[in-house]
């Protein structure tokens, strides 16, 4: 319970125009109920941020409880986006 965990999780959309794969890192401020107060790209892949970005500030976290209360904290979302099929 140190740690927020996801309870609301959004898959992002895989963006038009792209054919490569890509990973993104992006790091987000999780406060003490539990939304996204901020998101940021801590590991880019060209292409896939903006949608990387705009789908972390939909999560939803169980806050973190050090020491039982809940706390803001930080959260780390990888988006992995394979190569399209078809």
């Amino acid at each position: 319970t140190d740690i927020p965990f996801p309870t609301n999780l959004v898959t992002p959309p895989y963006p038009p125009g792209t054919m490569s794969p890509g990973v993104v890192l992006v790091e987000v401020r999780v406060d003490a109920g539990g939304a996204v107060t901020d998101a940021k790209i801590r590991i880019p892949s060209p292409g896939y941020d903006s949608a990387s970005l705009s789908t972390a500030r939909q999560w939803r976290f169980r806050p973190a409880r050090p020491g039982g209360g809940a706390a803001a904290s930080v959260a780390y979302i990888v988006f992995g986006y394979p190569v399209p099929k078809g």
